[in-house]
Formats: structure tokens, C-alpha cells, sequence
């Protein structure tokens, strides 16, 4: 399934706010212990590993001002076209097929990129858990008087860096020469290890890992992962120095297990050379905080993080569903393409199979697939064909669906030439008052300037002075569509319209040629006592047919 680019993004955007956050906030704590900021870390991890479960769940607040509708017609515009498409506009009508192939390719190509990512991470996980997993069936158990007989200790090969391994029943692996160490280096190592076990570090080395995997394209999920498994050995180091090892023993043992042995890369290693330097400095300072991490601190902690988290979930663009759910389905927007494609050719067998599989394609949607078929029958005055399919597409179309308007006005002319005349006006009345109810919404929306002033009294009407005709739309001149656009719209003091709304509107195209055109007209301005002033005015863009 093809991955969408807004997606990717939006998805990078929330990673990034988390993560910056977790540095942030790191960067305040930096004289605060490892231990809270291994929590940070790994609260940000766990976050992002809960961010599309909570980006899918939380709702969005919807809001709309209201605002009064405006009725005077000052300007009207009128586009003619004929019903026949000509070989140049034909091939101009294909273009968008080639940008909807071409971003449903780039979202095939980017899922399978990123599942490729993944699948090598989690590969290289299980590498390395087999390899340890080899390691722990291989050692020979056995028991040291200073710990606990619960905890499972294992003899490996020698040289070995010691290592605890596992989630739920962690092994200590050490090497075989351990038994052969002094006593003082055997009880700084088991110290640290059992820091390990105690501060449950093998599931959040597990939960840093897979998010790792999941997320490998992104550089500050790598970034993080680092700081995590840093902020966890500091931790460990951090409960030996406060079992009351001194600190340049402990450094000095630590230095010398690094430099004589070698690791495997799954398990949580006692001395990664990569982390050395920066752990020995932390060990040797003696202002350092130390303290391990208390269950209210880690409370606090945990309910900030979903404080942090909640807002940035819900940071999310929630169109109308209708136009959402179509435009999540790639597919059959491309075979609705190709079926306009075709009917503009005239070719309707072709036209009918690529509307038919648009539709088995988004069952959810298929509204829009049933008007084109529709509109197929139509150019062929199959009359009754026509209006069995717009009843179809009017019975599952969604409410607040763009189409519904459209769907009920075709469907109106369809059942004119049956010379169902009644049930046409009646469809064409509910039509208008959609219609209107839509153009509420708009201007609620988007509600006229404070400045802006309604023509009367002293204040002139502005004259229009240049206007472009509006072209035709594709998809409306296939449908054989017709019908007027109402425009509300501001004419600022340099004689330019602004704030360009749809107060009524048709579909498939019309609208938004409209206002294409009624942006580029000029006008002298609008005057109170002679000055230049904003005004308000209507326009209304008729649509015919030749």
C-alpha cells in the first residue's frame, strides 16, 4: 500500500517536536543525575512509539464564526462552452493522470523503502539476539558467594565483555578468567550489572531499539537512541559510586575491561569504547548528581511527557471526510482519471470499466464513481440507466460531501428528459438549500474584513474597469453541466478583488474557475465622500452550454 507524502511529513514534524523537547529538556537536567535523563529519553522513544495510535484516536476541535449572508448582485460574468472536447484539450486532460501516477508511484516507492529500512533493523536485531541467545546456552551456570542465588550467572568464552542479556529473566554472562580477577574488579562488575537488572534496562534497550527500527530514517530517532544507551551505562556507573566503590578504582577497572575485551552488539555491554571518555569524566567528577531516580520524580516526569504528547498528537490537518477518505485512496483516484480519460474520447466501454474498478477500488467512496457512470450513461441518453445510477450514488454519497449538490442537479436532469418534472424540481429545490447552508458555512469560515463596507448611502459602488471570461471546466464540461456560481468577494482600495469566496457553488471544476478568473478582474475603487474604500460586492459567473 503506497505510503502519501503529507504523511511522511507530518509524521517527521511530530518526531522532531518530541525529540527536540527530550534534548531540551536533557540540556536543563545536565547537573541532575543520568538516571532522570535516561527517563527523558525513554519517555520521548515510548511517546513516538504511541504517536500514530493517538494521532488516529484524539479528535480535533472543529470551529466556525458565524457571519451574515450577502445577497446584492453587483457584477456577473458568463462562460460559454461547447459540448465537444478537441484533441489539444483532450491531451491537456491528462496531465493530472500523470501527477496522480506519478504520486501514487512515489508513495509506492517510499513504503517500500521504508519497509525495507525496517525489516534490515529488525534483521540485525535478531542477529544479535541469536548470537547472545548461542552465547547464554553455551556458558555453564554457577554461583558466587556475594550474590544473590537468585540472579542466573553463566560462565562464556574468556576474554568476553561481561553483559546482562534478556527482559523478563535476565542472565549476567561473564567471562570464564572472571573467576581468576580480583575481588575488587568482580564486585565492581557484578555491581554494575545488577544496576542493570534493577533499573529494568533490557526493556527500555528493547523499546529504544525497536523504535530505532521503526523510525531509522529519521536522524534524531538515532540521536536519541544514542543519548539513551549513554544516560543508561551513566545510570549503572551512577548506583556503583553510590554502593561506595571509589570512583578512581571504578574508573580504573572500567578502562582496563574495555581495553581487554570484546562484546556482542544485542546485550547491555558493561564498557562500550565508543561511550569511554565521556563515562570515565562523568565517574571522576565528584559534583556530579547521583541519586537514582524516585518513583514521584518518575511519576512527574511520565505525566509531562503526555502533556507534551496529547497536543502534539492532535496537531493534525482534518479536511471534510468525505474529500479525506477519497484522496487516501490513490488507486481510485488514478482509474477515475483514466475514466474521464476515456469518456472524453467517447470510448464508453472503456469509460464504464474504469469507473466500475474506481469504485470496487474505495467502496467507501463510491459516490463520485457512480455519478461518472452516471454521466457516461448520460452522453449515451440512456435516460433511465442514468437515473438509476444518480439515485445510487445520492443513496450512499456522504452528508456533507461536495458531490451531493452536484449529484442532486444531474440527477434532476435526468429526470427531465423522462419528463419527471416534479420529482426534477423538487431535487433542485433541496439542491439550493444545501447549496446555501454550504455558503453559510464558507463565510463563517471565512468572515468579511472589519473594514470592508456594504454599498449604499455615501458609500459608491466600484466600476468595473477590465474582467477575464471564466474557462469551462473538464470535468464539468464532460458532465454537460450548467448552472451559475455566486461569488462574495472584496474590492480593496487599489481596485483588486480580495478574499474571494464560493457563497454558492456547483462542483466538478466551476467553482474554482470562477475564481480564478474574478481574481485577475480590476476595478475603480469603491468611494465614501470621495475616498477609496473597501467594499463588499456578489458576483455571479454563469456556466453554459452551447
Amino acid at each position: 500500500m503506497p505510503i502519501h507524502i503529507p504523511f511522511v511529513i507530518e509524521a517527521t514534524c511530530k518526531i522532531t517536536v518530541l525529540l527536540a523537547a527530550a534534548w531540551l529538556a536533557t540540556l536543563c537536567l545536565r547537573t541532575k543525575s543520568a538516571a532522570l535523563r535516561h527517563q527523558v529519553w525513554c519517555l520521548a522513544l515510548a511517546s513516538i512509539l504511541l504517536l500514530p495510535f493517538l494521532s488516529s484516536a484524539l479528535p480535533s476541535l472543529p470551529f466556525a464564526p458565524i457571519a451574515l449572508w450577502p445577497n446584492d448582485i453587483l457584477f456577473r460574468a458568463d462562460a460559454q462552452s461547447a459540448v465537444q472536447v478537441t484533441s489539444a484539450e483532450t491531451a491537456q486532460s491528462k496531465l493530472p493522470v500523470h501527477a496522480k501516477q506519478w504520486l501514487t508511484n512515489s508513495g509506492s516507492l517510499l513504503a517500500t523503502l521504508w519497509l525495507l529500512g525496517t525489516a534490515i533493523s529488525l534483521f540485525q536485531m535478531l542477529l544479535g539476539w541469536l548470537t547472545v541467545e548461542r552465547l547464554r546456552r553455551k556458558a555453564q551456570p554457577f554461583t558466587l558467594p556475594e550474590v544473590d542465588r537468585n540472579v542466573d550467572l553463566r560462565l562464556t568464552t574468556p576474554g568476553s565483555m561481561p553483559i546482562t542479556y534478556g527482559v523478563f529473566r535476565p542472565v549476567i554472562l561473564l567471562p570464564s578468567d572472571a573467576l581468576d580477577w580480583i575481588p575488587a574488579r568482580r564486585r565492581i562488575v557484578l555491581l554494575h550489572e545488577l544496576a542493570h537488572i534493577h533499573r529494568k534496562d533490557g526493556m527500555t534497550h528493547l523499546l529504544a531499539r525497536f523504535v530505532l527500527a521503526l523510525y531509522w530514517w529519521h536522524p534524531l530517532v538515532w540521536t536519541a537512541w544514542r543519548e539513551s544507551l549513554k544516560e543508561q551505562e551513566r545510570a549503572a556507573d551512577d548506583m556503583v559510586l553510590t554502593a561506595g566503590e571509589p570512583a578512581s578504582d571504578y574508573a580504573g577497572h572500567l578502562l582496563a575491561i574495555a581495553q581487554s575485551m570484546h562484546s556482542p552488539t544485542a546485550a547491555l555491554a558493561m564498557a562500550r569504547t565508543s561511550q569511554l571518555e565521556g563515562r570515565l569524566t562523568a565517574i571522576l567528577d565528584s559534583e556530579r548528581t547521583r541519586m537514582a531516580l524516585r518513583p514521584s520524580i518518575a511519576l512527574a516526569s511520565t505525566l509531562l511527557a503526555l502533556a507534551i504528547l496529547v497536543p502534539v498528537a492532535t496537531l493534525q490537518a482534518r479536511n471534510n471526510p468525505a474529500q479525506s477518505k477519497s484522496s487516501d485512496n490513490a488507486d481510485a483516484a488514478h482509474l477515475l482519471a483514466q475514466g474521464k480519460d476515456a469518456l472524453s474520447t467517447k470510448n464508453f466501454d472503456l469509460a464504464t470499466n474504469f469507473f466500475s474498478r474506481a469504485q470496487a477500488a474505495d467502496p467507501q467512496n463510491a459516490a463520485e464513481p457512480l455519478m461518472w457512470l452516471a454521466i457516461t450513461k448520460h452522453h449515451q441518453n440512456d435516460w433511465e440507466a442514468a437515473a438509476a445510477l444518480y439515485k445510487s450514488a445520492l443513496d450512499v454519497v456522504l452528508p456533507d460531501s461536495p458531490f451531493t449538490a452536484t449529484i442532486m442537479d444531474l440527477y434532476a436532469s435526468a429526470l427531465r428528459s423522462l419528463d419527471r418534472t416534479e420529482e426534477a424540481t423538487k431535487l433542485n429545490e433541496q439542491s439550493a438549500t444545501l447549496r446555501r447552508i454550504q455558503g453559510d458555512q464558507v463565510l463563517a469560515q471565512y468572515p468579511n474584513s472589519p473594514f470592508a463596507r456594504h454599498i449604499g448611502g455615501e458609500v459608491k459602488a466600484p466600476r468595473l474597469i477590465s474582467k477575464i471570461e471564466p474557462k469551462y471546466a473538464e470535468d464539468a464540461r464532460l458532465a454537460k453541466y450548467s448552472g451559475a456560481v455566486r461569488l462574495s468577494l472584496e474590492i480593496g482600495t487599489d481596485g483588486v478583488p480580495h478574499n474571494v469566496r464560493v457563497t454558492r457553488g456547483l462542483g466538478l471544476g466551476l467553482d474554482e474557475k470562477a475564481v480564478e478568473a474574478v481574481k485577475q478582474w480590476k476595478f475603480a475603487p469603491g468611494t465614501l465622500n470621495g475616498e477609496p474604500v473597501i467594499v463588499l460586492a456578489q458576483v455571479e459567473v454563469n456556466f453554459r452550454l452551447l
